[in-house]
């Protein structure tokens, strides 16, 4: 098959340098696709990358104007629409059997560009945000995302995969066929993860996060000032960047902990990333909002126990608390609870490790590139169906 796939952002290099689950998830699927078809992904450009590429065997084709990595305020919105329009026609311009626009702002040139060649209009979906666009992102820019959104979902996709069965029941209540719905979840890259490493002297809690108000930085952070009273000598490494950073970098001096508090922002290598969550004891991820929550799996196949909040997507990929603890939402003192209990009860720190080894290792992308190749192919097979 020639496959195309459209998704914002994208790796500069084969390091991996990746900043989101999207990222991820097309880097990873893309190189296994690219072992048995033809693989273009068209993505935006940033002044540090090159318009053309090939990583892992796929062809980078990178369009636009230089597209910051910024979801906030009006001219992010703007910004993104110009990739839209540029990746729709570069997507009508080359020859593929199936396209699949795998984040938001993709769907649409997408679905344009798979209809205009008469092949398959796939999206991989992550998050149905119709209702919490403006609680999201403000009125301006939420009202615009609640359109483009609420028209993404009026079109006739061959074939839509949801990364949870959550999502797939947002779908479903927007009126997507149960049909044309396969729901094919976020995978790691086994070999990351072979081998151990020596854990940091000090207890270590570690969070890979965008930091925007959705990941709640914040209640770790909090939390993390309540750890420090019990265990004087713990330490925190926050990994990424977002439109928070600035904030949060404040807050841990106000809470006064900053001396303790690690933002080592955008580590650029997928490895590096990894040999930092191997070395810390306790993963956490207070988001109130996950289409998928795939850092959990990472740090679960790395055998580091986690407390993520209990929203629905996390209970349902940790199976209801596998390998960590699931802890109220918005609640530093309950985040904190389950991040001492991890860091103090050795008993159950080693139940819940091994409960990590057993269960985040298997899925592998390899695997599930095999399911998305089922996929695109019963997408093929609904070009022209009613829906």
């Amino acid at each position: 098959m020639r496959i195309t796939i459209i998704t914002e952002y994208f790796p500069y290099s084969q390091r991996g340098e990746i900043r989101g689950g999207v990222e991820a998830r097309c880097f990873y699927l893309g190189q296994e696709l690219a072992k048995r078809h033809k693989v273009t992904v068209i993505t935006s450009w940033q002044k540090e990358t090159k318009r053309k590429d090939t990583i892992a065997g796929m062809a980078i084709l990178r369009v636009g104007p230089h597209h910051r990595y910024t979801h906030k305020g009006y001219g992010a919105f703007v910004s993104r629409l110009r990739f839209a329009k540029a990746a729709k026609a570069m997507a009508a311009r080359v020859p593929a059997d199936v396209i699949d626009g795998t984040n938001f702002i993709s769907y649409l040139p997408a679905f344009a560009a798979a209809k205009k060649q008469g092949i398959p209009a796939m999206a991989t979906y992550h998050e149905v945000w119709v209702g919490a666009w403006i609680k999201n992102k403000g009125l301006v820019t939420g009202s615009l995302g609640t359109i483009w959104e609420r028209l993404v979902l009026t079109k006739p996709w061959d074939r839509i995969i949801a990364v949870s069965e959550f999502t797939k029941q947002k779908l479903l209540a927007h009126g997507i066929p149960a049909k044309r719905i396969a729901v094919i979840p976020n995978g790691i890259d086994a070999l990351l993860y072979q081998g151990s490493a020596r854990k940091e002297k000090n207890p270590t809690i570690c969070c890979v996060s965008r930091l925007t108000p959705q990941k709640r930085v914040e209640d770790l952070l909090r939390a993390f000032t309540l750890v420090k009273k019990e265990l004087p000598h713990a330490q925190c490494i926050i990994i990424g960047t977002g439109d928070e950073e600035v904030s949060l970098k404040q807050l841990a001096k106000t809470l006064g902990v900053s001396s303790s508090v690690q933002f080592l922002g955008f580590v650029r290598e997928h490895k590096r990333v990894m040999q930092y969550l191997k070395r810390s004891h306790v993963f956490c991820l207070p988001s109130v909002m996950e289409g998928f929550g795939i850092t959990i799996l990472e740090a679960m196949a790395c055998g580091v126990p986690y407390v993520c909040t209990d929203i629905k997507p996390l209970q349902e990929i940790t199976h209801q608390g596998k390998g960590g603890f699931l802890c109220r939402q918005k609640d530093p003192h309950d985040l904190a609870a389950k991040l001492l209990q991890l860091l103090t009860d050795k008993r159950v720190y080693a139940q819940k490790a091994r409960e990590c080894r057993q269960y985040g290792r298997m899925r592998d992308w390899k695997r599930l590139a095999k399911e998305v190749e089922v996929a695109y192919q019963k997408g093929y097979k609904n070009v022209g169906e009613d829906s």
